[in-house]
């Protein structure tokens, strides 16, 4: 054999072992998840990031939670009527090997105390799932967590002023490139609202309580329409961005973006005849 041939035959060896034993970064770990349970310690986990094994362990009482991380308490809250001091723990991992822990409350208000915790720059950072809607509303539950490749889906059930108990579909959170766990969209899909689920088209519908003006975008500047009082509107979006709330809605035919009921609006300015409350 020739000395071209012989290092081309080496050149074709060195190549056909790169692509056997090389894997991209984003395929070397699966994303998971493994309940964990309150009041003990787990050390075969790392929750800080830095790829070594830590102690965690997260403490739960009929109105409070901590978590305690290598036996220093990184975080605490208060949480009301949390049952007997029970909650759904779960240790995760996206798909790029970032941990976070997934911990939701049981009680009359266990979204109180419903969070997502994880690093960042060596600092634990808090979500906390049932600040969602603030001023406009409340969330009272959430379900069908999970989480696949470099995002987690939850289902939050909520209780907007404007449109009473509301079932939204699979809201999705990811992970950034530099380590934030942040909300895909500003938007949420409705499934149904209670008590107004129309089976025959399908829709979401409302009877309007007054005449509501109706927006053509979120900048609420400029007016699509006028919903009469006493005519159905149907809804299938809600926009929240931690500051203003608007639903989407449909007209006779026609999409446009309504304002959403404040506490302080609810229920003297009620939008709508027909939503119903719970609690």
């Amino acid at each position: 054999m020739g000395k071209k041939k012989r290092v081309a035959a080496i050149m074709m060896m060195f190549l056909f072992a790169v692509v056997l034993f090389w894997k991209p970064n984003d395929v070397l770990a699966a994303a998971r998840q493994v309940r964990l349970r309150a009041n003990r310690t787990y050390k075969n986990y790392d929750i800080t990031g830095n790829k070594k094994k830590d102690s965690i362990r997260v403490k739960t009482t009929q109105n409070s939670i901590a978590l305690v991380v290598n036996g220093r308490t990184v975080y605490s809250t208060k949480a009301e009527q949390l049952g007997y001091g029970e909650a759904d723990i779960r240790y995760c991992q996206f798909a790029n090997g970032k941990p976070f822990l997934f911990i939701r409350g049981y009680g009359i208000n266990a979204m109180t105390m419903s969070r997502i915790l994880y690093y960042r720059s060596g600092k634990i950072t808090a979500i906390n799932m049932g600040g969602y809607f603030r001023n406009f509303g409340s969330i009272y539950d959430i379900s069908g967590f999970r989480v696949s490749g470099n995002a987690f889906y939850v289902v939050f059930h909520s209780m907007p002023y404007s449109t009473g108990v509301t079932f939204l579909k699979p809201y999705k959170f990811v992970c950034s490139k530099k380590g934030a766990i942040v909300r895909a969209s500003y938007t949420f899909d409705v499934e149904r609202f209670s008590h107004t689920w129309n089976s025959t088209s399908g829709e979401r519908e409302f009877k309007a309580a007054r005449n509501l003006t109706v927006y053509t975008n979120n900048s609420m500047k400029k007016k699509a329409y006028t919903i009469k009082k006493g005519q159905k509107v149907s809804i299938d979006k809600i926009y929240y961005n931690g500051k203003v709330m608007t639903l989407r809605t449909k007209y006779k035919g026609k999409y446009g973006w309504l304002k959403a009921l404040t506490k302080s609006q609810y229920p003297k300015y009620k939008q709508f005849a027909d939503t119903a409350f719970a609690g």
